[in-house]
């Protein structure tokens, strides 16, 4: 699989983590929140990530 394979692979997951995140904000119990808080706390270290693990384009001059 190519890296941009890769990074589109990741960005569909991540975006699924974060309706999961979403959409479990209306589930009652403390079990939910702890596992909401650490599902969000991973999907934000993996889109950081991917941010950096991503070229930055370059500006002609």
């Amino acid at each position: 699989m190519g890296k941009q394979k890769i990074i589109e692979e990741i960005k569909v997951l991540l975006k699924d983590a974060e309706d999961l995140v979403r959409l479990s904000a209306t589930l009652p119990g403390e079990g939910v929140d702890a596992l909401r808080m650490r599902l969000r706390d991973h999907v934000d270290s993996a889109r950081t990530a991917l941010d950096d693990a991503q070229p930055v384009p370059r500006v002609a001059t």
